[in-house]
């Protein structure tokens, strides 16, 4: 009879250890971005509210009601009660563990800035149907370095009434492509300028886009280029 009622309590007291774990592992996950200290005070409020609330219950179940349910069992609430507790625990450890670092996402301890001088250039890629324009003898796009307080898109607007381009005035850079260096880092602001006609200006010369890797040019531009050509809203590093 002892084994019988055992289990009679073992398993419906499992699956409540279990509801528990999976209410722990959902909010867990939802704060996995956090940094340490912020999951332990999380943890540390939602499971203290859900022990008060079984012990609510408890309180309510044996002293009010004068005719408890027929699931009333205060092994129950024990088993919910206990399983509360551990989050908590668990909680305050990290409270207390992480508690010179702040609530910013990196530790303090292991920041390290370094700050960088940037340059800040525009890169234009002339474009018609399947075909690009780049500049003679180098195959470059057009590469203008931004002083300080140009904006980007005004530039490519300024340099195209340079070339008699039509441009729109409301522009969108294609992406940004970032190159680092020890001490300097240059920063390419990238567009792609569709013409509806062929461009005639000695200044550049036509490629077919699907004959670019026969094209002589620094590895630099073809990254720059392939990747302008090839995706929209990028911001990645060469």
């Amino acid at each position: 009879m002892l084994i019988i009622d055992i289990f009679s309590y073992l398993f419906p007291s499992l699956a409540l250890v279990g509801m528990v774990l999976f209410i722990f592992l959902v909010i867990f996950r939802f704060i996995s971005n956090l940094n340490k200290r912020v999951k332990g005070i999380i943890l540390t409020i939602v499971f203290s509210l859900l022990f008060i609330l079984f012990l609510v219950a408890f309180i309510i179940d044996k002293f009010v009601i004068a005719n408890p349910t027929i699931l009333y069992d205060p092994i129950y609430y024990i088993v919910l009660m206990a399983s509360s507790i551990l989050p908590v625990i668990f909680g305050l450890y990290l409270i207390f563990k992480y508690r010179d670092y702040g609530f910013s996402k990196t530790i303090k301890k292991k920041m390290v800035y370094t700050y960088n001088k940037k340059n800040e250039y525009v890169y234009i890629i002339y474009k018609y149907l399947d075909n690009i324009y780049l500049l003679k003898d180098i195959n470059s796009g057009i590469k203008y370095k931004l002083k300080n307080n140009e904006f980007s898109d005004e530039v490519v607007i300024k340099l195209n009434n340079n070339f008699s381009f039509y441009t729109e005035k409301n522009l969108n850079k294609n992406g940004i492509v970032r190159v680092k260096g020890e001490k300097v880092d240059d920063i390419y602001y990238c567009y792609v300028i569709n013409f509806n006609t062929e461009i005639r200006d000695n200044k550049f010369e036509m490629y077919n886009i699907y004959n670019l890797n026969d094209v002589t040019m620094t590895d630099l531009d073809r990254f720059i280029i392939l990747n302008n050509l090839m995706k929209s809203d990028f911001d990645i590093e060469y």
